[in-house]
């Protein structure tokens, strides 16, 4: 598993959305390396780690497991955004013992159904995957080319740069793309369920992050949140979306400090 590492002291280790990758998380861990040890992940079939036929929150739980064993880690504090989110959620409920504590920002251990109000505010994931499943980058002479195709699919210019930041130049200088889009198309389904907890989470020291204006947030997770955590913060910020460590970084950074402190 490809990793960043930033600073000294208790480690943190941070887990990305789907579509992501560790360097969209490089700010927030370097202004969280002052007092420690931040480890940032590129969880697999996406970025610079292995590209594997299984893709399911069980076996990232395995992954980081086994990470961890390779550090020489016996706990750590852990932050997951969306996907990432979950990932944690699954890691934590199956070794609780190995988690100080856990954020997760601006997801719930829900079920997401894609229907038309969600896709309308967030990323049409399955569209998105078949539409690249289904380019032939060999076509396309540059990243402006590429770009350009899907323009004509997507207006969104957050979307379009998370495009962007997945292509890439293979051994044979060919473009191709750094996530594994096959496996994660058809793995969508287990990506987006329902997380099952179980009284093992009761007690870890955990706190939820969502954007106000988000579209993963329902005031039905306060509840859902609460039935499964005794230990637990819940914080909102207004005026931002799923993105909300990158379009309220200052307020975002705040939170967590105040937290992990």
């Amino acid at each position: 598993m490809f990793y960043r590492q930033y600073g000294e002291g208790k480690p943190i280790i941070i887990a990305h959305g789907l579509f992501a990758m560790s360097d969209n998380w490089v700010r927030i861990a370097k202004q969280l390396s002052n007092n420690n040890k931040v480890y940032v992940l590129d969880l697999r079939n996406h970025g610079q780690s292995p590209h594997r036929q299984e893709h399911s929150y069980e076996v990232i739980s395995a992954d980081f497991l086994e990470f961890m064993n390779d550090l020489g880690l016996n706990s750590a504090t852990f932050i997951g955004h969306s996907m990432g989110g979950k990932a944690v959620l699954q890691f934590a409920n199956t070794y609780p013992e190995r988690v100080k504590q856990i954020i997760i920002v601006d997801i719930s251990p829900r079920v997401y159904v894609h229907d038309d109000e969600f896709v309308k505010r967030t990323i049409n994931h399955k569209v998105l995957l078949e539409l690249m499943q289904k380019a032939n980058l060999n076509e396309f002479k540059s990243r402006k080319e590429i770009i350009k195709y899907f323009s004509e699919y997507f207006q969104n210019i957050f979307t379009l740069q998370l495009i962007q930041k997945n292509i890439r130049k293979d051994e044979n200088g060919n473009f191709a793309w750094k996530i594994n889009v096959e496996v994660l198309n058809s793995n969508l389904h287990k990506i987006i369920k329902e997380v099952k907890l179980s009284k093992n989470i009761n007690d870890i020291k955990t706190l939820f992050i969502f954007g106000g204006d988000s579209p993963y947030f329902k005031n039905d997770d306060k509840m859902l949140i609460n039935r499964y955590f005794e230990n637990v913060k819940l914080k909102i910020i207004e005026g931002t979306g799923h993105l909300l460590h990158l379009e309220k970084e200052n307020q975002f950074l705040s939170i967590l400090n105040d937290f992990i402190n």
